[in-house]
């Protein structure tokens, strides 16, 4: 929905997209850990990712194939890890921009370059923000791979389940008061599973959170009360969970619902 007006025709695209990527990024998964667990043996795995959580892939690389490919592994880790790094700052940078447009927090967040039109208040605060959070790992010298990018892609992961259940719970309700003209499947079925699924997976990742990142750190152990808390002070607020939601945000869903009734 987030880039349904950006689409030619978002009923077809966005769908067909989704479904390409999950298919693509599940199979590739399944197919990596049945390879990492054929390699080390189903009765050492365990004990291995334990023991070389960060390494156990390059160990399992050099070893089958050298040193030359094991060193390129780890460059491609690292050109991922700054993908990564990239995606989250132009979503968070998109954010930022809105909350400010919308008045929600400092107006400044909404200037743009008058050349090319990018936000480019709100990235260098959301740049400084992600300095500010490196630079303290930094100093206190944790592991830049197993803490800060362990740790803060467990947080992220428990946070996005946690927002992909409600939204599956939430399209329930929406298309039970207003079907829009879809079937029992798209209004109910697939959402239904999905939210399954996807709690089911929630439940398992924060009983097992110390696997998840690696660590078994107390902070770490607090993060779905940190999580909660959040979402607490967002229900808590003057106007309910519609203040924390920036008002283009609503609206801009509207010529999207507009092509789903006419497509």
């Amino acid at each position: 929905m987030i880039f349904g007006e950006e689409a030619r025709d978002p009923r077809r695209t966005i769908p067909k997209a989704t479904y390409i990527a999950v298919s693509l990024i599940a199979v590739f998964y399944a197919f990596s850990t049945w390879v990492i667990a054929f390699h080390y043996g189903p009765s050492n795995i365990q004990a291995e990712a334990n023991a070389h959580t960060t390494t156990i892939y390059i160990s399992a690389i050099r070893t089958l194939l050298g040193p030359v490919l094991a060193l390129i592994m780890n460059a491609l880790l690292l050109t991922s890890i700054f993908a990564c790094a990239l995606s989250f700052h132009n979503t968070i940078n998109r954010y930022f921009y809105a909350i400010g447009h919308e008045g929600l927090m400092w107006s400044g967040l909404a200037r743009t370059n008058g050349y090319h039109g990018a936000s480019h208040v709100a990235g260098a605060i959301q740049t400084a923000l992600a300095m500010g959070v490196t630079a303290v790992f930094a100093i206190t010298r944790h592991d830049p791979y197993a803490v800060v990018v362990a740790w803060m892609g467990t947080f992220s992961s428990l946070g996005i389940s946690v927002i992909q259940v409600i939204v599956s719970i939430a399209a329930i309700v929406f298309f039970r008061k207003d079907p829009r003209g879809l079937g029992i499947f798209h209004r109910l079925i697939a959402p239904g599973l999905s939210a399954l699924g996807l709690g089911a997976c929630l439940v398992v990742m924060a009983v097992n959170l110390a696997v998840v990142s690696g660590s078994d750190s107390l902070v770490v152990d607090c993060f779905p009360a940190i999580q909660a808390a959040i979402g607490a002070a967002g229900l808590a607020s003057p106007s309910g969970p519609d203040s924390v939601v920036p008002r283009s945000m609503r609206i801009s869903v509207a010529p999207l619902n507009e092509r789903l009734r006419t497509s």
